[in-house]
């Protein structure tokens, strides 16, 4: 900048511009190497994040419920409704229970207890911090 003659030639405006610049490079290691994002930043990070998995949730909604339609017995005019026939086929529905639990407690709840770990700043040994979605805002932005 003593170059190009940016620099004021005022000692006190000089002082002041150098401020700036090293004020600058302090937020931008700061950034860069310790991860620390400010206040403002972050704010629209997270807003950004959260709307992204709201997308993401009405999605996934979106298609558990055409799956949930696709199976479903269909309706017919004027014939009487099929059903699951739960009380006609009790027993294949009880033999099927242990099959349900165990996809559940293999499958679906190590998803649940992922799932929550993703909004956690997980610690094994320590007490994890909810962090809400600043995971989420961190990858988005994750060069």
């Amino acid at each position: 900048m003593e170059m190009n003659g940016q620099f004021s030639k005022d000692p006190v405006e000089r002082k002041k511009q150098m401020k700036e610049m090293l004020e600058q490079a302090v937020n931008l290691a700061n950034v860069k190497m310790l991860g620390q994002i400010p206040p403002k930043e972050m704010r629209f990070r997270r807003i950004v994040a959260s709307i992204f998995l709201l997308i993401v949730a009405i999605a996934f909604a979106y298609a558990i419920r055409t799956i949930i339609k696709t199976f479903a017995p269909p309706k017919i005019d004027g014939v009487k409704s099929i059903t699951w026939g739960f009380l006609k086929y009790k027993w294949a529905y009880i033999i099927l229970i242990p099959a349900v639990l165990s996809i559940f407690f293999w499958q679906y709840l190590p998803l649940a207890v992922g799932s929550k770990m993703a909004f956690q700043n997980y610690q094994i040994m320590k007490d994890s911090v909810w962090v809400g979605v600043d995971n989420f805002a961190n990858v988005l932005w994750e060069p």
